[in-house]
């Protein structure tokens, strides 16, 4: 009799702490980060071992601790269709602030006198015309500092561009092929502009390497009449003033281009029609000019549309 009646109460238990395990769980899914069958089974099995040893005392203890003193694992993301763009703008997000925004830089590149060392730094990061002028003003500097780093960006950038140069050179004697021919060619021509539009160069020798580049595009020509070739051979004969040619590759090239290169191209050859009072092809070649990411270049075609939004 007292058998039956242990064998009644270590059922009675069982199906106590089974249960008391399984509805501690069902609540604990909140708390819980993953959420599969694995981990749900897991839990519950753990929570039924521990109040089945704990007589009682169990009933209460366990599951008031996991439900009260367990802690949050995680916070599980609600699942969105699509990415909620204005909670994400309005978030409070902290961020380091800047020690240069955009304003700030071109303030600074205007200035007679460069003796700012963070200025130079963070400039030096970035390689265009206004920076190399602004690099070339601290040539000029009292401070040692600001001097000697404004000589050694100006001749690593040259340095760079002159190595690039030598070895397409040597390259150029091995290729047998034209278009590879053409290719390297069109490389050439274009570190020769970047040294040129740069101004990494000194005024002495701008007219030789405009001349290299001219030299070299002319050789590309010969063997392909790529759009990126004509853009920038309009780009040189543009710089040059021979407006005829600058307008005959420009053309081609906004012809034959893509979308990208159509919005890369529209500016210079806008330039040409506006010089020459054709303001009807201005308005023409933006109209064809499907809305570009450049904001000067979508502000011409706003402009020319007659766009006033």
């Amino acid at each position: 009799m007292n058998s039956l009646n242990l064998f009644f109460l270590l059922l009675i238990h069982t199906l106590i702490s089974l249960i008391l395990a399984i509805f501690t769980v069902i609540l604990l899914l909140k708390k819980i980060e993953r959420k599969n069958s694995f981990e749900v089974l897991k839990n519950i099995f753990i929570l039924f071992v521990l109040i089945f040893l704990i007589p009682v005392g169990g009933y209460f203890i366990i599951p008031f601790y996991f439900l009260i003193l367990f802690p949050k694992k995680g916070i599980s993301l609600p699942n969105y269709s699509e990415l909620p763009i204005k909670d994400i703008t309005m978030e409070k997000i902290k961020a380091k602030p800047r020690k240069f925004g955009e304003a700030a830089l071109i303030q600074f590149v205007k200035q007679k006198k460069l003796t700012n060392e963070n200025f130079m730094l963070v400039i030096s990061k970035f390689i265009h015309p206004l920076t190399v002028k602004a690099m070339k003003k601290a040539f000029a500097s009292t401070n040692d500092e600001v001097r000697l780093y404004a000589f050694a960006v100006i001749s690593k950038y040259e340095n760079e561009i002159n190595e690039k140069i030598e070895m397409l050179k040597q390259k150029l004697e091995k290729v047998k092929t034209e278009e590879e021919k053409g290719d390297i060619y069109y490389e050439l021509a274009n570190l020769y502009w970047d040294m040129y539009y740069l101004g990494i160069i000194d005024k002495e020798l701008e007219n030789f390497v405009l001349k290299e580049t001219e030299f070299y595009i002319e050789k590309a020509l010969e063997i392909t009449d790529n759009p990126e070739i004509c853009f920038l051979a309009g780009k040189i004969y543009l710089k040059k003033s021979q407006m005829e040619l600058a307008e005959k590759f420009l053309e081609e090239a906004f012809r034959k281009g893509s979308k990208n290169l159509k919005s890369k191209v529209a500016p210079y050859l806008a330039e040409i029609y506006f010089k020459k009072k054709n303001f009807s092809k201005v308005k023409k070649l933006f109209s064809i000019v499907e809305l570009p990411l450049q904001p000067d270049v979508c502000f011409m075609k706003k402009f020319w549309s007659g766009d006033t939004q």
